[in-house]
């Protein structure tokens, strides 16, 4: 689970596993006020994004509508 990401960021790419553990779920907060954040690159690998994971990413505009496409 990705948690707690740092809130000066302006793109992230979510990795697909971080040492050998497949990332699946983006955590509660994960991205909680990262008002710079413009893009997120989301892999099909995730299943579940959770309550308020990018609350307050006033900026974040692209990358993300792609992911709830797919359900």
């Amino acid at each position: 689970m990705l948690t707690n990401v740092g809130g000066y960021v302006t793109d992230f790419v979510i990795p697909k596993s971080v040492v050998g553990c497949t990332v699946t779920t983006i955590g509660e907060e994960a991205f909680n006020k990262c008002e710079k954040l413009i893009e997120i690159k989301i892999p099909d690998n995730i299943t579940s994004i959770k309550d308020s994971a990018f609350s307050d990413c006033v900026c974040l505009t692209k990358n993300v509508c792609n992911w709830f496409r797919k359900c």
